[in-house]
């Protein structure tokens, strides 16, 4: 994982290529330590031809392309598996106006507003083809246990209307929702607020370093023993991420 994000962003810095990296990196990068399994960036439509040229020079891939993202498998040499992640240019700027630097394997990294964030786990959630959408709503919800600070603004992604229909697990499908008990995160990120409250037992806050050594016999056993194309194909939303 971190010889590939320093090939990565290292190639792209020479290149002047503009990222900013999302997912399970992103997530780790928060203070939530969890296993991730492959590396997700999103680009500026604009610079689609580059950023695929990058990423055939560097020995990787290309297994699936839509118009909203492209999905590379690496070479032999052990690299991790990429995702390239399209929007258009008014969510670029949206997106890349509020991220912040962040220094990740050597390398610096731009990373999206926490809220930024949410809207893309929640865009991710519904998609019709994903499976384990709770791991999504986990995430969300691990970031307010862990202390981030989530400002109350109003987040508008195309689908996400629909995730307040969506409970996190089908455990909870009974609960019933009342958006009035907690005006900010229900009304501005519409996601679903529940009676019961959760209860996490998180370590303390780990560096990404220190998870991604924790991880790593973790994720080579997932790799090997679960992990696909086609599975990783299926958690994709095949919609366009917008922010409007």
């Amino acid at each position: 994982m971190k010889n590939t994000l320093r090939a990565l962003f290292s190639a792209a810095r020479e290149r002047e290529l503009p990222s900013l990296l999302i997912g399970g990196n992103a997530i780790v990068l928060l203070g939530l330590p969890r296993m991730t399994v492959d590396i997700d960036l999103l680009v500026p439509d604009g610079k689609r031809p580059q950023w695929l040229d990058l990423m055939r020079d560097l020995g990787f891939r290309l297994i699936h392309g839509t118009a909203a993202f492209a999905q590379f498998q690496p070479g032999p040499d052990g690299m991790a598996p990429v995702d390239l992640m399209f929007v258009d240019e008014p969510t670029w700027k949206d997106l890349d106006a509020q991220a912040r630097e962040e220094i990740l394997a050597d390398q610096p990294v731009r990373v999206p507003r926490v809220e930024h964030l949410i809207a893309l786990k929640l865009h991710a959630a519904i998609s019709p083809t994903r499976s384990g959408a709770e791991q999504d709503w986990q995430d969300i919800r691990h970031w307010s246990a862990l202390g981030i600070s989530i400002q109350p603004i109003h987040i508008f992604v195309n689908s996400s209307c629909a995730t307040a229909d969506r409970p996190p697990s089908t455990a909870l499908s009974a609960s019933r929702m009342n958006p009035e008990d907690n005006p900010p995160l229900a009304t501005a990120l519409n996601f679903p607020v529940f009676d019961a409250p959760q209860v996490d037992h998180l370590p303390t806050r780990m560096t990404w370093e220190q998870v991604m050594d924790e991880t790593e016999p973790q994720r080579q056993f997932y790799m090997m023993h679960y992990d696909s194309p086609e599975k990783r194909l299926h958690a994709k939303n095949p919609a366009p991420f917008k922010l409007h």
